[in-house]
C-alpha cells in the first residue's frame, strides 16, 4: 500500500520505484523517460497510483504498476489522455517527459481530488467529474498530513452543503478515523461502475450507518458498513457493491460560489 514518507506531503514513489536505467541503452532512454516524467507528476501531485487511477477513471491501476516497475515502456494513448483530460494543466508531453514540468505555484493548498455526487454511476474509463478549481487553501498540518479536497454537488449532501462546497479531507487511518458525527467521503463500485458520496458516521455497536443529507428521496436511504470493513483498504462488500472510506472531513467546509 502507498504510504506518505514522514515529515511531509511527498509520496515515496521514487523510492519505492528505482531506475533501470542499468537495464536500458542508457540514461536518456525514452521508456526510463517516460517512467521518470510520470514519477514526477504523481509526487508534485500527491497522488499513488490508486489514485491516479481513480481520478483517471481506469478501470485498474495494473498498467501504473507496471509502467513505475518497468514491465513495461509506456503507456497506452488512451491511459495517457484519460490522466491528461482527469488533471487540470497536464499534458500528454508533461506525462512523457517531453515537457518539462513547471513549480508548483500554489502555496498552502492542497488539491481538490474528487466530485461527490449521488446517483451519478461513472463507468469505468469515463472521462472522471472534474472540480470547478483544482486547488483549496488549507493549513500547513493538513498539506503535511496528505490533505485533498472533495467539491460537493446535489444530491447527496446538499441540505447540510451548498452545492460547490469543498471538504478538506485527509485519508482515514485506522477505525479511530470513524467516530459518531464525522462526515465521510465513500466510494463505492458495482460491477464496472463507481459512486463517490459524502456521508455522516452514526456508530451503532461495530456498525457504521453512513447517513446522506438530501432532500432527494430516492437518495436518502442510509447504507449500514461494519467498521472493520469501513476501515479495510479493500473496503466492503455487500450485495455486489464495494464501499470504500476515501478520506474523513476535517475542518470547515469552503463554498466555492
Amino acid at each position: 500500500m502507498d504510504k506518505f514518507v514522514g515529515g511531509g506531503a511527498r509520496f515515496a514513489i521514487a523510492a519505492k520505484y528505482p531506475t533501470f536505467a542499468c537495464q536500458t541503452r542508457g540514461p536518456e532512454d525514452a521508456g526510463e523517460r517516460r517512467r521518470r516524467a510520470l514519477i514526477t507528476f504523481m509526487e508534485q501531485h500527491r497522488l499513488t497510483p490508486s489514485d491516479l487511477a481513480r481520478l483517471a477513471g481506469l478501470p485498474t491501476p495494473n498498467a501504473l504498476y507496471n509502467h513505475l516497475h518497468g514491465r513495461s515502456t509506456q503507456l497506452s494513448v488512451e491511459t495517457l489522455e484519460a490522466i491528461a483530460t482527469a488533471v487540470p494543466g497536464t499534458s500528454i508531453g508533461l506525462l512523457t517527459g517531453f515537457e518539462q514540468p513547471q513549480p508548483v505555484t500554489v502555496p498552502d493548498a492542497v488539491e481538490v481530488r474528487w466530485v461527490a455526487q449521488a446517483g451519478v454511476w461513472q463507468a469505468a474509463g469515463a472521462r472522471a467529474l472534474r472540480p470547478q478549481r483544482p486547488h483549496i487553501l488549507a493549513r500547513p498540518e493538513l498539506i503535511q498530513g496528505g490533505g485533498f479536497g472533495v467539491e460537493l454537488r446535489a444530491p447527496g449532501f446538499e441540505a447540510r452543503f451548498a452545492t460547490g462546497t469543498v471538504l478538506i479531507c485527509t485519508p482515514p487511518r485506522g477505525s479511530s478515523a470513524f467516530g459518531d458525527g464525522r462526515i465521510i467521503v465513500i466510494q463505492r463500485q458495482r460491477d464496472q461502475e463507481w459512486e463517490i458520496t459524502a456521508r455522516e458516521v452514526r456508530l451503532d455497536g461495530e456498525t457504521c450507518v453512513l447517513w446522506p443529507d438530501t432532500h432527494v428521496v430516492s437518495h436518502q436511504r442510509p447504507l449500514a458498513v461494519p467498521l472493520w470493513g469501513l476501515a479495510s483498504p479493500v473496503g466492503w462488500n455487500d450485495q455486489g457493491t464495494i464501499t470504500r472510506a476515501l478520506g474523513v472531513a476535517v475542518e470547515g467546509a469552503v463554498n466555492l460560489q
